[in-house]
């Protein structure tokens, strides 16, 4: 784009709030990093908890037939906060890697100024918010579980 002198702008293609494109490529590689050291993670805890269900030395994972129903409902919440909570990032990335890519294929530049659609970081937010959410009802069945243990 030009302004009224004809020099170059990096002025918005599009109305709304505006970021440098390098912006959308940072995102999604901050994203991206953390749905890696989350997946290592989570994989480890998911071990961790098979292994103390399953007795925690012999490996038998029949105990998890006879393991109290609440403790298994609050690990599958857990679980489902951890799947979630790798949702969040991976989301984030692709989401930023598809909008670096669509402002790209436009002919913006890396430091241009290009518009940050309003649901984009709302999209990795519903997944942040459902960890939470999981995270806490979790704990909220083990309280459960461990009162009525009394």
């Amino acid at each position: 784009m030009t302004d009224e002198q004809g020099s170059e702008t990096t002025a918005p293609r599009e109305n709304g709030p505006t970021l440098p494109l390098s912006t959308f490529w940072l995102r999604r590689s901050e994203f991206s990093g953390h749905a890696s050291t989350h997946v290592r993670t989570s994989a480890l805890a998911g071990l961790g908890v098979a292994w103390l269900f399953a007795g925690g030395t012999d490996g038998d994972l029949s105990t998890l037939a006879t393991a109290p129903k609440g403790l298994l409902i609050a690990a599958a919440i857990f679980a489902a906060s951890l799947g979630a909570d790798i949702l969040q990032y991976f989301v984030g990335a692709q989401v930023y890697r598809s909008l670096a890519r669509h402002y790209e294929k436009q002919d913006y530049a890396i430091d241009d100024l290009v518009p940050n659609p309003p649901w984009a970081p709302l999209i990795p937010a519903i997944f942040y918010n459902l960890k939470v959410v999981l995270l806490f009802g979790g704990y909220t069945v083990l309280v459960v579980v461990f009162l009525r243990a009394l």
